[in-house]
């Protein structure tokens, strides 16, 4: 099996543009085209009010390939992203969740996962019911093995909106022989007039 071969770029001092790329006989790395595989099995998911819960049975398998771990010493092996049933152009994917793990590194990995995601994640209301599409991505050092699941759901039920109902008015109706007592007339008191006042007539 052939091997990868580093390339060094040579500066010319003397001809500052005429950078040329020289190759050496020394062997850097070994080339590994092996690569990280998984699978998932019972996977179910429900929504509750505003939130949706998924979950799942996982299988890791390294297969001698390169692993991606962090600087904080975490192994990642999977992560899982999610699409709304309404939102089909250029698939746009939103990153869920995140499963690692710590210590050395394992050959296969196996377990159950749940997570749970807000509407307020996505930028809305509440989810709607439609086809949801999942993706759970298992991560190598150099690839990534995807995994796709489609679930169905139903959303929550809007609550209707009331009705305003008019209240019917109430007619009065006389019945044959009755009598309407008339309406009483308001008797309007008369004004009173002041006595004029007596004058002082001088002798």
């Amino acid at each position: 099996m052939r091997k990868y071969i580093a390339q060094a770029t040579y500066e010319d001092f003397v001809y500052p543009n005429n950078n040329v790329a020289v190759y050496d006989n020394e062997i850097v790395q070994d080339i590994n085209g092996n690569e990280v595989t998984g699978s998932i099995s019972g996977f179910t998911s429900s929504i509750s009010g505003t939130t949706l819960t998924l979950s799942f049975n996982y299988a890791w398998s390294r297969n001698n390939a390169e692993v991606f771990r962090t600087q904080s010493d975490r192994i990642n092996l999977f992560s899982v992203h999610m699409m709304l049933p309404d939102l089909i152009y250029y698939k746009p994917w939103r990153l869920i969740d995140l499963k690692y793990i710590t210590g050395a590194t394992p050959s296969n990995s196996t377990g159950s996962f749940t997570t749970s995601v807000t509407a307020a994640q996505f930028g809305v209301a509440s989810f709607p019911s439609g086809l949801y599409s999942f993706e759970i991505r298992f991560i190598g050092g150099l690839t990534t093995y995807p995994v796709c699941q489609n679930y169905t759901m139903s959303g929550p039920t809007p609550t209707p909106t009331p009705t305003m109902t008019m209240t019917p008015t109430v007619s009065v109706s006389s019945s044959p022989g009755s009598s309407v007592s008339p309406t009483p007339t308001m008797t309007v008191t008369p004004t009173r007039t002041l006595t004029p006042t007596p004058t002082n007539t001088p002798n």
